[in-house]
């Protein structure tokens, strides 16, 4: 008996210990959170202050410079241009004509650093890969050249012929393509936020096809673009006043509060095209032929296919979206309250500071979602699929989740108080520190979850599994 109470006794004295240095831990923890917090202000200080200094223009003057010498010393001594005499030439590459002496001009002169190649004749050269910077090629020939993957930097394309140009997955910088003829060319994959200037340019059927042209650095004034694919292009906030579009493929294009304002539209597939209240259309646009996706508070858009789409900061609030494609969208800081997104697929969407107050998620599909900081306070989640979902400090506070899916979620500091949880399927998540007050965990399954300090003051969790896989029992 005297050995089992030592036994006991030893045992209290371990848990006390083991309590005590939970709690030394949690002091240590807050204080680095409190020191952590002051780091990033002054980081953020110190970001700010560099980013206004005066020595980046002259660091980004430099840095083009060095490009220029890298370009001169390396890619032409080591590896030029390919050549029509080349016996080893990419398959896929498009060969120049044979006998281009003005190839072998370029390549001579360009070997000793020089950059005006005015009225050039460079047609079908190889340029794949390679890094080019402060050249001129005004009103030069280089149709069907292969640029691919190619960085460009501050680059004067004025005037030239570039029809049938490959362009794909390469990087731009402040390029001049002012009246260019841009005739069939590629853009896929191209990142144009450096800048580019395409005033005037002949883009009739160029491939723009999923390309982001959103940028405040892109200049369309007058472009030709007739007969081009926009296909999923971003052009949300594009300024297309006058910018010919007949005949063009603009389905699944981004037209949140984009300019058209005088663009010719004749014959031009606007199919499941997303537009806004800010969105301007020409006078005489119709809206309801077009087939557009008109994004609004309370629009009515079951089973659109919205995925992938920039949403950020759209008001869809009241809209019905029940059984919506949303994956992989952006929605962050959006106002959706009281939208219906029943049955949606919201799978892998970016929900950050959303606000979804009442909204009904009833058996959506929120997989991989992130909504950090979102709030759902008495938003519907019954029967939703909540596995892999990103909840670090959303508020939650009343919300119906159901025999919702939580397994794998991350719910760091999420406030559950009020909330309806019943019969969760919350095997394995850490509940730890979380504020379920008051909420309802009736058969709720919380096999080998963490329940360290949570708050479960006036919870109700009647049948509930318990991490040690026992039924709750008041």
């Amino acid at each position: 008996m005297a050995s089992r109470q030592e036994n006991s006794a030893e045992a209290i004295e371990t848990l006390e210990a083991a309590i005590a240095r939970i709690e030394q831990l949690e002091q240590k923890l807050a204080k680095i959170s409190k020191y952590s917090v002051l780091v990033k202000r002054q980081l953020e200080n110190l970001s700010q202050e560099f980013h206004h200094r005066s020595e980046l223009e002259l660091l980004e003057s430099l840095s083009l410079e060095i490009s220029r010498l890298r370009v001169t010393i390396n890619n032409l001594s080591s590896a030029t241009p390919s050549s029509p005499n080349s016996q080893e030439q990419n398959s896929n590459s498009v060969s120049p004509p044979q006998k281009n002496t003005s190839y072998q001009n370029f390549v001579q002169r360009y070997r000793r650093g020089e950059g005006n190649f005015s009225s050039i004749n460079l047609a079908q050269i190889d340029l794949t890969g390679k890094s080019l910077a402060y050249l001129n090629f005004s009103k030069a020939n280089l149709a069907k050249a292969n640029l691919e993957k190619a960085d460009l930097w501050q680059i004067d394309f004025s005037e030239a012929n570039l029809s049938e140009i490959q362009l794909l997955g390469a990087r731009f910088y402040r390029i001049n393509f002012r009246e260019a003829n841009l005739e069939k060319a590629d853009f896929r994959g191209v990142n144009l936020a450096g800048g580019v200037n395409l005033e005037r340019a002949n883009l009739s059927q160029a491939n723009f096809s999923k390309v982001n042209l959103s940028h405040p650095r892109i200049n369309l004034r007058k472009a030709n673009l007739s007969q081009a694919n926009l296909s999923k292009a971003n052009l949300s906030k594009a300024i297309l006043r006058e910018v010919n579009l007949s005949n063009a493929n603009l389905s699944h294009s981004n037209l949140i509060a984009t300019n058209l304002e005088e663009a010719n539209l004749t014959r031009a597939s606007l199919t499941h095209a997303i537009a806004s209240p800010e969105t301007i259309f020409p006078f005489d646009f119709d809206l309801e032929q077009a087939n557009i996706y008109f994004l609004a508070p309370g629009a009515s858009l079951p089973a659109a296919d919205l995925s992938g789409a920039d949403l950020h900061k759209i008001n869809l609030s009241k809209a019905n979206l029940s059984q919506a494609n949303l994956s992989l969208s952006g929605l962050w800081e959006a106002n959706l309250n009281e939208a219906n997104f029943s049955k949606a697929n919201l799978s892998h969407a970016s929900l950050q500071r959303a606000k979804l107050v009442k909204a009904n998620l009833s058996e959506a599909n929120l997989s991989g979602a992130n909504l950090s900081q979102a709030d759902l306070t008495e938003a519907n989640l019954t029967n939703a699929n909540l596995s892999g979902v990103y909840l670090g400090n959303a508020n939650l506070t009343g919300a119906n989740l159901t025999q919702a899916n939580l397994q794998k979620s991350g719910l760091s500091k999420a406030n559950f108080s009020k909330a309806n949880l019943t019969k969760i399927n919350g095997v394995g998540i850490c509940l730890s520190l979380l504020n379920l007050s008051e909420a309802t965990l009736v058969e709720a399954n919380l096999l080998a979850s963490n329940l360290y300090q949570t708050n479960l003051e006036g919870a109700n969790l009647t049948d509930a599994i318990m991490p040690d896989g026992k039924k709750y029992r008041n």
